[in-house]
């Protein structure tokens, strides 16, 4: 280890040592998560030790509540998507569901079709586009995006709303 490496080391220690439960207390209140917080705390501190202590000096609290902040943003974002994808995951499997019905139970799966079928329809153009493009092509959120050309957080709120739309036009709860 050079002597700059362990310099901001014992930084990072002391950092530690003294902003270590406020960060964490702040990290449960945002996240309401005790390993979560934990996490992001972690990743806060190997930011600090990574990049050799905060681009402006004699704000150190400063600097880890901010990134600490934007690293549990971060994670909450992620675990929205990841919710919001396994709301699709549920649907398109109660669509798939539908194919192994027995030939008795054939009428039931075109009509339960048929009747999806006319929810998309009435979607708006943009929302169809998406559900479309993530079901029929599979692609993924960003790659919709930028098939698009629109933001990422324009694709999943219509995303979004597509779902819940045709939920609550097929009554599903």
């Amino acid at each position: 280890m050079n002597r700059e490496s362990e310099h901001s080391v014992s930084e990072a220690e002391v950092a530690w040592a003294e902003h270590c439960g406020a960060l964490l207390a702040f990290l449960r209140g945002v996240l309401r998560d005790e390993h979560a917080a934990a996490d992001c705390l972690q990743q806060t501190f190997s930011k600090l030790v990574e990049s050799g202590g905060p681009p402006v000096a004699g704000n150190l609290r400063g600097w880890l509540f901010r990134v600490a902040f934007n690293c549990a943003r971060q994670l909450q974002r992620r675990q929205s998507i990841e919710r919001r994808g396994l709301e699709q995951v549920a649907i398109m499997r109660q669509l798939a569901d539908c194919e192994e019905l027995e030939a008795g139970e054939e009428l039931i799966r075109r009509e339960r079709l048929q009747q999806a079928t006319d929810a998309v329809r009435q979607l708006s153009i943009d929302q169809q586009a998406v559900l479309r493009l993530r079901i029929d092509e599979g692609l993924k959120f960003a790659e919709i995006a930028e098939r698009l050309e629109i933001p990422l957080g324009t694709v999943l709120t219509r995303m979004r709303r597509a779902i819940e739309a045709v939920r609550k036009m097929l009554g599903i709860e």
